[in-house]
């Protein structure tokens, strides 16, 4: 993974080395206190389906690039945090690498490194790790990741899924912690799947998404995901002048929200265990990110863009989305 858009800040060093499901994936790796009902301080807005559906105001889809083969630099700093959490202060970087093309495979890699400062614990240093591989079919996936705490290896998770061909369900086959077997339905979504389908759904003037993603949790289960979609700016503010992005500051961006909540048989949708809200441009390049898990909340920043040689979907039959 590349290292230069990896730097010393805030007193924490960045060693070398998240589309939206990757970051989302890691953000879950953070410590983290469940949402509760009726919380005042720090309590996050449950997301719902809009009333009625707005006019569409969707730029020509035809007229918009696909997903951009990219690296990505996020500053993160605690946006918000509950007394009760004890946390007084928190920042970090995120490098989010994404290559591939909708003709073959898609290939992404993210390192996070986040330090928590507590009032009666000291700081915690969590350094995230992983990488994903699927199939642009989204026949196959890949995953591999190994989280740090202070030093500490906490975390260490391999697997591979494969969708069956007649029935569409995903069997998932850990090789780390455990070896397991897991079974998931045949609508379940991989990480950059799931992006694309987003970013599709965007790019056709849908304001409401509802489905279901697999990123690579350790429980063996899928996520059922709300995406509430913003109307397109067709110029977003907060990234002008960020090194690597002329080409996409000029691109329209839609504000997004996105839900994430247990996917179990039997049980009432609830409250959300996560949300997290960000800017999702026409090439799939995020900015203004903020994941919120009711008790505390983290802005990220987008600082640098490092597009890579994009392989245009018209060069190949693409597979799936």
């Amino acid at each position: 993974m590349h290292t230069s858009g990896i730097k010393r800040t805030a007193a924490i060093t960045f060693g070398a080395g998240f589309i939206a499901a990757h970051l989302l994936s890691m953000a879950a790796a953070a410590p983290a206190g469940k949402i509760q009902a009726g919380q005042d301080d720090g309590a996050v807005t449950i997301i719902r389906p809009p009333k009625k559906s707005a006019p569409s105001t969707a730029p020509e889809a035809e007229s918009l690039p696909g997903l951009l083969p990219h690296l990505a630099v996020y500053d993160f700093s605690l946006a918000r945090a509950a007394h009760r959490t004890g946390m007084t202060a928190g920042n970090g970087r995120i490098v989010f690498d994404i290559q591939g093309s909708p003709c073959t495979k898609w290939t992404s890699r993210t390192r996070m490194v986040i330090e928590m400062t507590f009032r009666r614990r000291g700081s915690r240093l969590t350094d995230a790790r992983d990488r994903t591989e699927e199939t642009a079919d989204g026949s196959r996936m890949t995953y591999e990741s190994i989280r740090f705490v202070n030093g500490a290896k906490v975390e260490d998770i391999r697997l591979k899924a494969e969708r069956d061909p007649e029935t569409g369900t995903v069997r998932l086959d850990f090789e780390r912690p455990d070896t397991n077997t897991f079974e998931l339905p045949g609508d379940t979504l991989f990480p950059i799947q799931a992006t694309r389908h987003l970013l599709k759904a965007a790019q056709a003037g849908r304001r409401y998404l509802t489905y279901r993603v697999y990123e690579g949790f350790a429980d063996g289960r899928a996520r059922k995901v709300v995406a509430v979609i913003g109307p397109p700016m067709r110029q977003d503010p907060s990234v002008q002048g960020v090194p690597g992005l002329p080409e996409t500051g000029n691109l329209p961006a839609w504000p997004v929200s996105l839900a994430y909540y247990e996917d179990k048989a039997g049980r009432d949708v609830g409250v959300p265990r996560y949300q997290v809200s960000f800017r999702l441009h026409a090439n799939g390049v995020l900015s203004e990110i903020l994941l919120d898990y009711g008790d505390y909340a983290l802005k990220g920043t987008l600082v640098e863009v490092r597009p890579y040689p994009q392989e245009k979907e018209t060069a190949c039959k693409p597979s799936g989305q």
